[in-house]
């Protein structure tokens, strides 16, 4: 696996509410590119998989304790900029990855090559 090293897991979006983050799970991934109908969805879909909790000066709220309608409106309510950095953990999850050395057959010659990700 292979993330990078300085992912924040918080965002603090200004001096009263914020957003903590997870990584989603191999099954919350299936799930969501099963029931996704183009790119941008999976994509609004992943961020919706990744908030773990949002919270105020007074309290944190668990992501369970949230509808799916009224987390999406949240969401949406962000200013651009801070829905960019959501975006941007998003983009910057765990992927896999492993390189395999190929030999040809017929010749011998190798390459290795790199498998990335999880289609």
């Amino acid at each position: 696996m292979k993330a990078p090293a300085d992912r924040e897991f918080k965002l603090q979006l200004n001096d009263n509410l914020g957003i903590t983050f997870k990584d989603i799970t191999y099954g919350e991934w299936k799930a969501i590119t099963a029931g996704s109908a183009s790119k941008s969805d999976m994509g609004y879909n992943v961020i919706l998989a990744c908030i773990d909790s949002i919270y105020d000066q007074d309290q944190v709220y668990a992501r369970k304790d949230f509808t799916l309608d009224e987390l999406k409106e949240f969401v949406e309510s962000l200013f651009s900029s801070d829905f960019e950095k959501l975006e941007a953990f998003a983009s910057n999850m765990p992927t896999v990855h492993k390189e395999v050395e190929l030999t040809c057959q017929s010749c011998g010659a190798t390459e290795t090559i790199k498998l990335e990700g999880l289609k």
